[in-house]
């Protein structure tokens, strides 16, 4: 049998590196040398036992007769001597010259003469029947290879590679001698045809393998030109250039010809992915535009496509959260998503009572996997999730498999509800066909929320899937039993880690951001312990610019700072607010007040309401829809109000129901300034009024010129 006891010479292969045994002590201790660092440990035997079989640890034999091996196995194309058939003619040589070896490695003494082991193979062939017994000399060969493989029976295989000729021929013909010249020929040529597979073969255009033929022709002839005419070098054939080319790793050839990242798609190794052990221990989160028209739900007309940002809970296949709106990928509609999904959704049943099933899922994900888009970048996201203890995985690059499960989801959701629907637009255009989806489009926003839920609730989340193997309500409900959720300290804390960080100073008038005043007396009491210069950091949410959280340094917690005029800010995007102030700089010569930016909102909301009626192109239907925040409403903010529709669109005021807006200019130029009456009286978009102070102002708002400013 053979000999793998741990001795002096012994080699082992643990953790990718070759070791060696150089000295055993009395009491066991081993002294181990990685070969190739030169490093010595000490192991005991138990240690290499142990890890042994325990599958950490493979022994290689001596270091001689392991390479020799080795170099055997190379020629007989046999690995193990169980993959071959017990009628395998390999496997019964093996038998046969084992049973020869081994009778005379035991019996016969050392010196022993060719009489004597003659005799000895000759009653070794009576006994196993064999007809034909070898001779002393082979049998002495095959018990020298078989010692210096260390006693292993597939070194007694026969080498079948390394029978006949292995070289192939210069010409198709049969020679019976070949001149000097001829090889000579026959290496330039094989030259030539390895220069023309790298150049021309190996390259992006990918040309075919008769255009690599046809080179290799021109080539030879232009060689040929400058040779005398008995000295022409031959052309091959071009099943010559098909097998050189067979030889080529095809993980090089595709990567030359088509790119890296082509061949590390075909040829990586496809494995079965992250198997997560308890909910929310990894969490995958990605954007799409759906595959769906949605038309306006007062004029009917074509909107466009919206965003779909979405969480998934990789254990269950739970759906944790969505965001559904058309502001393009952004850190909105991350943080938007995130609090959807670490909320509760306790609001299903009042918003929409058709819905059978609840939405259990909620919680802080352990783990949050994402690509590499900027949104996904920013440090508002980190510092969000590392207060609340998530940590954020980017995705490789280009590796869409890494959040397989998601990208599995959205095709799951396109196929099994949305390309069902009127107005689909389908995930390929050649699936499309002559199927116009703004021609059918009747679905809108509100009902297409209604959908999602439905699909989502009663459907994806009662079905078996099969990355899970289960069903994902049964698999949430189940597993929080054993693993709860884990969940922010307070409700506030998710509505402050989550909002977008600015850092301000703050003055006697308050803070200043975006153009807009917030004050409180709180405000003024962490004026007082500040240097001078010192800014704080601030939080805000780009859909509610009528407060904003301040960080109080000495309290260790975030103040509510609301804005000065709450009859403009109140329900006003950041993204609204943008334009309002663009439309503002056009029409206003001097400086931003509040009564201009009142006007300018009411202007832009009468054009925005005529243009959504005018427009043609969806271009400008989906501008107008993001101006009205046309998209997913904020669910936490429906416990404790009466539920409104999933999207509210503000109703223009005309001059006639608000006031003639000639006389107000008229009555402002007779004073040479606007009073607070006058304010009051302008034509408001949201039709509120705003409650005056002591002083008779609803704001204090004074814009000084920004430095750098031009009109």
């Amino acid at each position: 049998m053979p000999d793998y006891r741990l001795r002096i010479g012994m080699t082992f292969k643990q953790q990718g590196r070759i070791l060696l045994i150089e000295r055993c002590l009395p009491d066991g201790t081993l002294a181990v040398k990685d070969l190739l660092s030169g490093d010595a440990t000490w192991r005991t035997q138990g240690e290499l036992v142990n890890a042994l079989f325990e599958r950490k640890l493979e022994l290689l034999g001596d270091d001689n007769w392991s390479a020799n091996l080795t170099a055997h196995l190379d020629k007989v194309c046999v690995g193990d001597l169980s993959e071959l058939a017990e009628e395998d003619p390999l496997r019964l040589e093996a038998i046969r010259r084992r049973r020869y070896v081994e009778r005379i490695r035991s019996e016969a003494p050392i010196g022993a003469g060719k009489e004597y082991l003659t005799e000895l193979i000759r009653s070794v062939g009576e006994q196993i029947g064999d007809a034909k017994p070898p001779s002393s000399r082979t049998v002495r060969r095959w018990l020298s290879i078989y010692m210096r493989a260390g006693e292993d029976i597939r070194a007694l295989m026969p080498g079948m590679r390394a029978r006949g000729n292995r070289h192939s021929k210069i010409t198709g013909k049969k020679m019976e001698r070949y001149a000097g010249e001829d090889y000579e020929k026959a290496r330039f040529v094989d030259g030539l045809i390895d220069q023309v597979i790298k150049t021309r073969y190996l390259s992006a255009e990918r040309p075919t393998v008769a255009s690599i033929y046809e080179n290799l022709r021109v080539r030879i002839s232009d060689e040929n030109q400058f040779r005398a005419a008995g000295d022409h070098l031959p052309i091959p054939n071009i099943s010559s250039l098909y097998r050189r080319i067979r030889t080529l790793d095809p993980y090089d050839v595709d990567g030359a010809r088509h790119g890296r990242r082509y061949a590390d798609n075909k040829h990586r190794a496809k494995g079965q992915g992250p198997r997560p052990a308890h909910p929310l221990e990894r969490v995958e989160c990605d954007h799409t535009r759906i595959d769906l028209m949605v038309v306006d739900a007062e004029t009917r007309l074509p909107l466009g496509r919206p965003w779909l940002t979405a969480m998934l809970d990789i254990y269950s296949r739970m759906v944790m959260g969505v965001y559904l709106s058309f502001h393009a990928p952004g850190y909105l509609s991350v943080m938007q998503c995130m609090r959807h999904a670490i909320r509760p959704k306790g609001y299903v049943k009042d918003v929409y009572p058709a819905i059978e099933h609840d939405w259990p899922a909620y919680g802080l994900p352990e783990l949050l996997v994402v690509d590499n888009g900027k949104e996904f970048h920013s440090q508002d996201l980190d510092d969000a999730c590392l207060q609340l203890g998530i940590k954020v995985q980017h995705a490789p690059p280009y590796c869409p498999w890494y959040k397989g499960a998601m990208e599995r989801w959205f095709g799951t959701q396109n196929t099994r509800l949305l390309h069902e629907l009127p107005g689909t637009t389908f995930s390929d255009i050649f699936d499309r066909g002559d199927y116009d989806p703004q021609k059918h489009a009747v679905i809108s926003l509100d009902a297409l929320l209604e959908l999602v839920h439905s699909w989502i609730v009663d459907l994806y989340h009662m079905h078996v899937q099969r990355g899970a193997g289960d069903i994902p309500y049964r698999r949430w409900n189940e597993a929080i039993v054993e693993w709860p959720p884990n969940l922010p300290r307070r409700d506030k804390d998710l509505d402050v880690l989550t909002g977008p960080i600015e850092w301000r100073q703050i003055r006697p008038a308050g803070i200043e951001l975006f153009c807009l005043r917030y004050n409180c007396p709180e405000l003024t009491l962490i004026r007082h312990s500040l240097k001078d210069g010192e800014k704080v950091k601030l939080k805000y949410d780009p859909m509610d610019l009528s407060m904003i959280r301040v960080y109080d340094a000495e309290q260790r917690d975030y103040i509510e700072v609301p804005a000065l005029d709450q009859a403009y800010t109140r329900g006003l995007s950041l993204h609204q607010h943008d334009i309002i102030k663009k439309y503002a700089r056009r029409m206003i010569s001097d400086n931003l007040d509040v009564p201009a930016l009142c006007r300018a909102r009411k202007r832009i909301e009468e054009i925005v309401a005529r243009e959504r009626i005018m427009q043609k192109r969806l271009s400008g239907r989906q501008k107008a829809a993001r101006f009205h925040n046309v998209g997913q409403p904020d669910y936490s903010k429906m416990r404790n109000e009466p539920v409104p529709p999933a999207t509210t669109t503000t109703r223009p005021v005309s001059i006639a129901e608000s006031g003639s807006s000639a006389d107000l200019q008229e009555s402002a130029q007779s004073s040479n300034q606007i009073t607070p009456a006058t304010f009051h009286n302008l034509p408001i978009a949201d039709n509120r009024t705003p409650a005056p102070d002591e002083s008779g102002w609803s704001f204090d708002y004074s814009l000084p010129r920004r430095e750098g400013y031009q009109r």
